[in-house]
Protein backbone atom coordinates (compact mmCIF):
# COMPACT_ATOMS: atom_id res chain seq x y z
CA UNK A 1 0.00 0.00 0.00
CA UNK A 2 2.86 2.52 0.69
CA UNK A 3 4.16 1.73 -2.00
CA UNK A 4 1.20 2.27 -4.17
CA UNK A 5 1.21 6.03 -2.97
CA UNK A 6 4.20 6.47 -3.30
CA UNK A 7 4.04 5.81 -6.56
CA UNK A 8 0.69 7.74 -7.29
CA UNK A 9 2.14 10.50 -5.57
CA UNK A 10 5.40 10.91 -7.81
CA UNK A 11 3.30 10.11 -11.21
CA UNK A 12 0.11 12.84 -10.23
CA UNK A 13 2.59 15.05 -9.31
CA UNK A 14 4.46 15.28 -12.12
CA UNK A 15 1.74 14.77 -14.62
CA UNK A 16 -0.70 17.03 -13.25
CA UNK A 17 1.33 20.24 -12.57
CA UNK A 18 3.43 19.31 -9.22
CA UNK A 19 6.60 19.75 -10.77
CA UNK A 20 5.82 23.30 -10.17
CA UNK A 21 6.77 25.16 -13.33
CA UNK A 22 6.55 28.42 -11.98
CA UNK A 23 10.06 28.33 -10.77
CA UNK A 24 10.87 29.13 -14.28
CA UNK A 25 8.24 31.83 -14.95
CA UNK A 26 7.58 34.55 -12.68
CA UNK A 27 3.74 35.17 -11.94
CA UNK A 28 2.80 38.81 -13.68
CA UNK A 29 2.75 39.89 -9.62
CA UNK A 30 6.16 38.74 -9.34
CA UNK A 31 7.63 40.59 -12.81
CA UNK A 32 5.81 43.71 -11.85
CA UNK A 33 7.22 43.37 -8.40
CA UNK A 34 10.82 42.98 -10.45
CA UNK A 35 9.68 46.10 -12.98
CA UNK A 36 9.35 48.41 -9.77
CA UNK A 37 13.00 47.36 -8.38
CA UNK A 38 14.46 47.85 -11.84
CA UNK A 39 12.95 51.40 -11.74
CA UNK A 40 14.49 52.34 -8.46
CA UNK A 41 17.68 52.35 -10.50
CA UNK A 42 18.39 54.87 -12.90
CA UNK A 43 21.61 54.30 -13.87
CA UNK A 44 20.49 50.76 -15.12
CA UNK A 45 17.36 51.77 -16.15
CA UNK A 46 18.96 54.45 -18.46
CA UNK A 47 21.29 51.47 -20.08
CA UNK A 48 18.86 49.51 -20.53
CA UNK A 49 15.94 51.50 -22.42
CA UNK A 50 18.08 53.88 -24.03
CA UNK A 51 20.82 53.89 -26.97
CA UNK A 52 24.38 54.06 -25.94
CA UNK A 53 25.70 57.55 -27.20
CA UNK A 54 28.08 55.23 -28.59
CA UNK A 55 26.11 53.72 -31.33
CA UNK A 56 25.74 54.54 -34.69
CA UNK A 57 22.46 56.50 -35.37
CA UNK A 58 19.99 55.03 -38.67
CA UNK A 59 17.07 56.59 -40.43
CA UNK A 60 14.18 56.07 -38.81
CA UNK A 61 13.05 53.17 -41.59
CA UNK A 62 15.96 51.19 -40.62
CA UNK A 63 15.23 51.71 -37.15
CA UNK A 64 11.52 50.37 -37.94
CA UNK A 65 13.44 46.99 -39.46
CA UNK A 66 15.86 47.02 -36.76
CA UNK A 67 13.37 46.96 -33.68
CA UNK A 68 11.07 44.81 -35.46
CA UNK A 69 13.77 42.27 -36.16
CA UNK A 70 14.84 42.85 -32.80
CA UNK A 71 11.46 42.02 -31.57
CA UNK A 72 10.86 39.08 -33.19
CA UNK A 73 13.95 37.42 -32.56
CA UNK A 74 12.85 37.72 -28.94
CA UNK A 75 9.27 35.55 -30.01
CA UNK A 76 11.35 33.20 -31.26
CA UNK A 77 14.04 32.63 -28.03
CA UNK A 78 10.72 32.62 -25.92
CA UNK A 79 9.41 29.96 -28.15
CA UNK A 80 12.47 28.06 -27.10
CA UNK A 81 12.38 28.85 -23.57
CA UNK A 82 8.88 27.23 -23.52
CA UNK A 83 9.34 24.15 -25.75
CA UNK A 84 9.14 21.45 -22.87
CA UNK A 85 10.87 18.81 -24.35
CA UNK A 86 14.10 20.40 -25.65
CA UNK A 87 16.41 22.95 -24.48
CA UNK A 88 17.78 23.65 -28.13
CA UNK A 89 16.17 25.68 -31.11
CA UNK A 90 14.50 23.38 -33.80
CA UNK A 91 16.27 23.32 -37.20
CA UNK A 92 12.99 25.77 -38.22
CA UNK A 93 13.40 28.37 -35.49
CA UNK A 94 16.92 28.34 -35.82
CA UNK A 95 16.77 28.81 -39.08
CA UNK A 96 14.14 31.84 -38.33
CA UNK A 97 16.77 33.18 -36.26
CA UNK A 98 19.12 33.77 -38.61
CA UNK A 99 16.98 35.60 -41.23
CA UNK A 100 16.19 38.07 -38.23
CA UNK A 101 19.61 38.50 -37.29
CA UNK A 102 20.55 39.22 -40.93
CA UNK A 103 17.77 41.95 -41.17
CA UNK A 104 19.88 43.35 -38.58
CA UNK A 105 23.34 43.78 -39.70
CA UNK A 106 22.33 44.43 -43.09
CA UNK A 107 20.73 48.15 -41.33
CA UNK A 108 23.63 48.27 -38.42
CA UNK A 109 26.39 45.51 -37.95
CA UNK A 110 27.83 47.43 -35.23
CA UNK A 111 24.77 47.92 -33.03
CA UNK A 112 24.46 46.40 -30.01
CA UNK A 113 21.08 44.52 -30.67
CA UNK A 114 23.73 42.93 -33.82
CA UNK A 115 26.44 42.25 -31.22
CA UNK A 116 24.16 40.59 -28.33
CA UNK A 117 21.69 38.81 -31.11
CA UNK A 118 25.00 37.06 -32.38
CA UNK A 119 25.99 35.86 -29.71
CA UNK A 120 22.52 34.90 -28.04
CA UNK A 121 21.31 32.64 -31.32
CA UNK A 122 24.62 31.02 -31.11
CA UNK A 123 23.58 28.97 -28.50
CA UNK A 124 27.15 29.12 -26.31
CA UNK A 125 29.45 29.26 -29.00
CA UNK A 126 32.20 31.08 -27.09
CA UNK A 127 33.94 31.44 -30.14
CA UNK A 128 31.36 34.49 -30.96
CA UNK A 129 32.72 35.66 -27.82
CA UNK A 130 33.98 38.97 -29.06
CA UNK A 131 30.30 39.88 -29.83
CA UNK A 132 28.92 39.77 -26.54
CA UNK A 133 31.53 42.19 -25.34
CA UNK A 134 31.05 44.58 -27.71
CA UNK A 135 27.73 44.27 -27.07
CA UNK A 136 28.79 45.24 -23.13
CA UNK A 137 30.47 47.87 -24.29
CA UNK A 138 27.84 49.68 -25.78
CA UNK A 139 25.24 49.02 -22.58
CA UNK A 140 27.02 47.65 -19.66
CA UNK A 141 24.09 47.16 -17.73
CA UNK A 142 21.49 45.15 -20.11
CA UNK A 143 20.28 42.55 -18.35
CA UNK A 144 20.18 39.92 -20.73
CA UNK A 145 24.17 40.84 -21.07
CA UNK A 146 24.55 40.51 -17.34
CA UNK A 147 22.90 37.14 -17.86
CA UNK A 148 24.61 36.33 -20.77
CA UNK A 149 28.16 37.10 -18.94
CA UNK A 150 27.33 35.54 -15.69
CA UNK A 151 26.91 32.02 -17.68
CA UNK A 152 30.02 32.24 -20.05
CA UNK A 153 32.01 33.07 -17.01
CA UNK A 154 30.49 30.05 -15.14
CA UNK A 155 31.20 27.51 -17.78
CA UNK A 156 34.49 28.73 -17.79
CA UNK A 157 35.53 28.64 -14.76
CA UNK A 158 36.42 32.34 -14.08
CA UNK A 159 35.46 32.64 -10.59
CA UNK A 160 36.25 36.18 -9.99
CA UNK A 161 34.51 37.49 -13.20
CA UNK A 162 31.89 35.21 -12.59
CA UNK A 163 30.84 36.02 -8.79
CA UNK A 164 31.03 40.21 -10.08
CA UNK A 165 28.44 39.51 -12.74
CA UNK A 166 26.03 37.29 -10.02
CA UNK A 167 26.32 39.80 -7.67
CA UNK A 168 25.04 42.28 -10.29
CA UNK A 169 22.00 39.87 -10.69
CA UNK A 170 21.27 39.90 -7.32
CA UNK A 171 21.39 43.64 -7.00
CA UNK A 172 19.40 44.19 -10.08
CA UNK A 173 16.46 41.94 -8.26
CA UNK A 174 15.69 40.32 -11.70
CA UNK A 175 14.62 37.23 -9.31
CA UNK A 176 11.46 37.14 -7.36
CA UNK A 177 12.56 36.67 -3.49
CA UNK A 178 10.32 33.91 -3.54
CA UNK A 179 12.19 31.58 -6.15
CA UNK A 180 15.32 33.52 -3.98
CA UNK A 181 14.09 30.95 -1.40
CA UNK A 182 12.99 28.30 -2.82
CA UNK A 183 16.58 27.88 -4.28
CA UNK A 184 17.93 28.15 -0.80
CA UNK A 185 15.19 25.91 0.66
CA UNK A 186 15.89 23.04 -2.47
CA UNK A 187 20.10 23.31 -1.64
CA UNK A 188 19.28 23.03 1.96
CA UNK A 189 16.81 19.96 1.49
CA UNK A 190 19.36 17.76 -0.82
CA UNK A 191 21.95 15.04 0.39
CA UNK A 192 25.44 15.97 0.82
CA UNK A 193 27.46 16.51 -1.97
CA UNK A 194 24.78 16.05 -4.42
CA UNK A 195 24.48 16.75 -7.86
CA UNK A 196 21.27 19.22 -8.69
CA UNK A 197 20.07 19.24 -12.19
CA UNK A 198 18.54 22.55 -13.18
CA UNK A 199 16.03 23.79 -16.61
CA UNK A 200 16.34 27.35 -16.76
CA UNK A 201 17.50 30.57 -15.73
CA UNK A 202 14.85 31.17 -12.97
CA UNK A 203 16.36 28.31 -11.34
CA UNK A 204 19.65 28.01 -12.25
CA UNK A 205 20.82 31.49 -11.20
CA UNK A 206 19.01 31.59 -8.07
CA UNK A 207 20.31 28.58 -7.11
CA UNK A 208 24.26 29.80 -7.66
CA UNK A 209 23.50 32.94 -6.33
CA UNK A 210 22.22 31.28 -2.84
CA UNK A 211 25.44 29.08 -3.31
CA UNK A 212 28.31 31.68 -4.42
CA UNK A 213 26.89 35.33 -2.95
CA UNK A 214 24.91 33.52 0.45
CA UNK A 215 27.22 30.84 0.75
CA UNK A 216 24.56 27.83 0.95
CA UNK A 217 25.36 24.37 0.40
CA UNK A 218 28.05 24.56 -2.01
CA UNK A 219 29.13 21.01 -1.68
CA UNK A 220 26.11 20.55 -4.09
CA UNK A 221 26.92 20.49 -7.51
CA UNK A 222 24.64 22.42 -10.48
CA UNK A 223 24.09 20.15 -13.52
CA UNK A 224 21.94 23.48 -16.01
CA UNK A 225 19.87 21.26 -19.20
CA UNK A 226 20.40 24.71 -20.65
CA UNK A 227 24.26 25.28 -20.16
CA UNK A 228 24.39 21.78 -21.51
CA UNK A 229 24.03 23.28 -25.02
CA UNK A 230 27.93 24.10 -24.74
CA UNK A 231 30.29 22.11 -25.29
CA UNK A 232 32.81 23.52 -23.03
CA UNK A 233 30.44 22.69 -20.39
CA UNK A 234 29.68 19.24 -21.68
CA UNK A 235 33.63 18.72 -21.27
CA UNK A 236 33.90 20.62 -18.09
CA UNK A 237 31.07 18.20 -16.67
CA UNK A 238 33.21 15.25 -18.00
CA UNK A 239 36.32 16.29 -16.30
CA UNK A 240 34.71 16.59 -13.03
CA UNK A 241 33.54 12.91 -13.59
CA UNK A 242 29.90 13.12 -14.24
CA UNK A 243 29.09 11.07 -17.45
CA UNK A 244 27.68 12.98 -20.16
CA UNK A 245 25.72 11.38 -23.16
CA UNK A 246 26.58 11.43 -26.52
CA UNK A 247 25.44 14.59 -28.65
CA UNK A 248 24.93 18.31 -28.33
CA UNK A 249 20.60 18.08 -28.16
CA UNK A 250 19.28 18.68 -24.86
CA UNK A 251 15.68 16.92 -24.89
CA UNK A 252 14.36 14.35 -22.75
CA UNK A 253 15.97 11.38 -24.55
CA UNK A 254 19.62 13.52 -23.30
CA UNK A 255 18.26 13.14 -20.03
CA UNK A 256 17.09 9.83 -19.43
CA UNK A 257 21.03 9.32 -21.32
CA UNK A 258 22.25 11.44 -18.59
CA UNK A 259 20.51 10.08 -15.50
CA UNK A 260 21.16 6.57 -16.23
CA UNK A 261 25.10 7.41 -17.12
CA UNK A 262 25.18 8.54 -13.42
CA UNK A 263 22.91 6.31 -11.67
CA UNK A 264 24.27 5.42 -8.43
CA UNK A 265 25.30 9.07 -7.53
CA UNK A 266 23.45 11.37 -5.69
CA UNK A 267 21.74 12.96 -8.83
CA UNK A 268 18.98 14.86 -8.44
CA UNK A 269 16.62 16.52 -10.53
CA UNK A 270 14.89 20.07 -9.98
CA UNK A 271 11.34 19.95 -9.17
CA UNK A 272 11.13 22.60 -11.98
CA UNK A 273 11.96 20.39 -14.98
CA UNK A 274 8.80 19.57 -17.22
CA UNK A 275 7.13 16.91 -16.94
CA UNK A 276 7.56 15.30 -20.68
CA UNK A 277 11.19 14.82 -19.23
CA UNK A 278 10.02 12.70 -16.95
CA UNK A 279 7.51 10.77 -19.11
CA UNK A 280 9.74 7.67 -19.77
CA UNK A 281 11.17 7.16 -16.17
CA UNK A 282 8.03 7.86 -14.19
CA UNK A 283 8.08 4.38 -12.97
CA UNK A 284 11.80 4.62 -11.34
CA UNK A 285 11.88 8.38 -9.90
CA UNK A 286 11.21 8.65 -6.33
CA UNK A 287 11.77 11.53 -3.79
CA UNK A 288 14.85 13.01 -2.63
CA UNK A 289 14.75 16.23 -0.65
CA UNK A 290 12.88 18.82 -3.21
CA UNK A 291 13.67 16.82 -6.43
CA UNK A 292 13.48 13.91 -7.73
CA UNK A 293 16.13 10.57 -8.17
CA UNK A 294 16.39 8.04 -10.21
CA UNK A 295 15.01 5.77 -7.78
CA UNK A 296 11.80 4.41 -6.53
CA UNK A 297 12.04 4.68 -2.68
CA UNK A 298 14.43 6.08 0.04
CA UNK A 299 15.95 3.68 2.91
CA UNK A 300 14.85 4.14 6.54
CA UNK A 301 18.07 5.88 6.78
CA UNK A 302 18.04 8.53 4.38
CA UNK A 303 14.65 9.25 4.87
CA UNK A 304 16.02 9.81 8.24
CA UNK A 305 18.71 12.76 7.03
CA UNK A 306 16.30 13.89 4.67
CA UNK A 307 13.47 14.59 7.64
CA UNK A 308 16.45 16.39 9.59
CA UNK A 309 17.07 19.07 6.85
CA UNK A 310 13.40 19.57 7.40
CA UNK A 311 12.94 20.05 10.82
CA UNK A 312 16.44 22.01 10.75
CA UNK A 313 16.61 24.38 7.47
CA UNK A 314 13.03 24.22 6.49
CA UNK A 315 10.37 23.62 8.26
CA UNK A 316 10.00 26.89 10.52
CA UNK A 317 10.08 28.90 6.96
CA UNK A 318 7.82 26.78 5.25
CA UNK A 319 4.59 27.43 7.75
CA UNK A 320 5.79 30.88 7.23
CA UNK A 321 5.55 30.89 3.48
CA UNK A 322 2.35 28.95 3.94
CA UNK A 323 0.91 31.48 6.07
CA UNK A 324 2.00 34.40 3.94
CA UNK A 325 0.10 33.81 0.51
CA UNK A 326 2.53 34.94 -1.51
CA UNK A 327 4.37 31.66 -2.23
CA UNK A 328 1.70 30.04 -4.05
CA UNK A 329 3.25 29.33 -7.37
CA UNK A 330 6.02 27.33 -5.23
CA UNK A 331 4.22 25.67 -2.30
CA UNK A 332 3.27 22.18 -4.88
CA UNK A 333 7.12 21.77 -5.06
CA UNK A 334 6.80 20.63 -1.07
CA UNK A 335 4.43 18.30 -1.59
CA UNK A 336 6.60 14.92 -2.65
CA UNK A 337 8.99 15.59 0.25
CA UNK A 338 6.25 16.05 2.81
CA UNK A 339 4.76 12.93 1.82
CA UNK A 340 7.89 11.18 1.98
CA UNK A 341 8.38 12.79 5.55
CA UNK A 342 4.34 10.95 6.16
CA UNK A 343 5.39 7.92 4.90
CA UNK A 344 8.43 7.55 7.83
CA UNK A 345 5.94 8.98 10.41
CA UNK A 346 3.68 5.98 9.58
CA UNK A 347 6.33 3.58 9.47
CA UNK A 348 7.27 4.55 13.12
CA UNK A 349 3.86 5.19 14.06
CA UNK A 350 4.50 8.63 15.03
CA UNK A 351 0.84 9.86 15.17
CA UNK A 352 1.54 13.16 16.30
CA UNK A 353 4.43 14.20 13.68
CA UNK A 354 1.94 12.24 11.46
CA UNK A 355 -0.78 14.72 11.95
CA UNK A 356 1.61 17.66 11.94
CA UNK A 357 2.78 16.56 8.53
CA UNK A 358 -0.33 16.39 7.01
CA UNK A 359 -2.30 19.69 8.07
CA UNK A 360 1.21 21.11 6.42
CA UNK A 361 0.16 19.19 3.21
CA UNK A 362 -3.69 20.42 3.51
CA UNK A 363 -2.78 23.74 4.06
CA UNK A 364 -0.60 23.88 0.68
CA UNK A 365 -3.47 21.84 -0.86
CA UNK A 366 -5.76 24.57 -0.32
CA UNK A 367 -3.13 27.38 -1.49
CA UNK A 368 -2.34 26.13 -4.16
CA UNK A 369 -6.28 24.45 -5.25
CA UNK A 370 -4.99 21.18 -5.08
CA UNK A 371 -6.96 20.03 -2.34
CA UNK A 372 -9.08 17.00 -3.93
CA UNK A 373 -5.65 15.47 -5.03
CA UNK A 374 -3.84 15.62 -1.67
CA UNK A 375 -6.66 14.56 -0.21
CA UNK A 376 -7.56 11.28 -1.81
CA UNK A 377 -3.59 10.69 -1.67
CA UNK A 378 -3.88 10.95 1.73
CA UNK A 379 -6.28 7.62 2.23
Amino acid sequence: MKEKLFLILTVCLVSCGGLAQSNNVSTESEKKTVKSKSAQQPAIKNEVFEESANEISVSEAQSSILNQASLNIEKILGEVRQRNESKNPTSKQQQKLNIELAKIESVNKYSFEYYLYNYRISNYDFSKFDDLKAAEQLRPNHPQVIKEMTAYHYINAHEKEFREYLNKLKMGGYYSFVLNDFAGDMLKSLPQNAVLITHGEEDTYPILIQQYLNNIRKDVSVVSLNYLQSEVYRNKLRDNGISIPSGDYIDHEFFHSLLIKNKGKEFIASSSIPSVYFDKIRSDIGVNGLGFQLKKELSSSERRKMIDKFENDIKIGLEKKINSGQYRTVLSNYLPMLFEIRNYWIDENNANERMYIEKLILDIGRQTNKTELVKKLLK
